[in-house]
């Protein structure tokens, strides 16, 4: 039986996913998701399982459900400041709900200018579109750390991003992998026997 936990690395003090395979009544490592230049693990062996885990980022910022709600545009766009990612997700209790995008958000901040032109009677029938909840999609596409990279590669022109979020058997963010680094990873490999 396979199962996969989120530890701490001993080695950095950063958050990993780890693979416990159980073998004759014993659990037993057979990797990490910790990037290659770690000290004491090179992963060189694991780049032949061509797995998403081997390449996703597990340190996202993120938004839970509840926490949105008290946020101002500020407070959110702010959180996107220290990432490459275009969207972020919005999880509800460890789960995948959704993400907000940057994107969208930079027009809300636009049309919330235009708006504030209008008169106070015209903001009753707009207000509701001010709430963060509001401006969540919904993750549909995702894929799990089992999926291979040619997996992650045939769903990324689903969600016409540059990023899909790596979910657990729960549907419990686990991380994102990067469509860059799927193909850089694919097509700088030595093509298998």
């Amino acid at each position: 039986m396979v199962e996969y936990y989120q530890v701490e690395c001993p080695a950095d003090k950063s958050r990993q996913i780890v693979e416990v395979t159980e073998v004759e009544g014993r659990n037993r490592i057979d990797w990490c998701s910790q990037r290659v230049g770690c000290p004491d693990c090179s992963q060189s062996c694991l780049k032949s399982l061509r797995s998403v885990a081997f390449l996703m980022v597990t340190d996202l910022p993120q938004f839970e459900s509840e926490e949105l709600k008290a946020l101002t545009l500020d407070q959110i766009l702010a959180r996107f400041e220290s990432t490459e990612l275009e969207r972020l997700p919005v999880t509800e209790d460890g789960a995948l709900k959704g993400s907000l995008c940057l994107r969208r958000l930079a027009f809300w901040r636009d049309d919330r200018e235009v708006r504030s032109g209008l008169n106070m009677s015209d903001w009753s029938s707009t207000a509701s579109e001010f709430e963060p909840l509001n401006w969540v999609e919904l993750e549909e596409t995702t894929v799990q750390l089992k999926d291979s990279w040619d997996v992650a590669i045939e769903k990324m022109p689903a969600v016409h991003r540059n990023e899909l979020f790596v979910v657990g058997a729960d549907n419990e963010l686990l991380g994102c992998v990067y469509a860059r680094q799927l193909l850089r990873a694919c097509y700088t490999e030595p093509e298998r026997p």
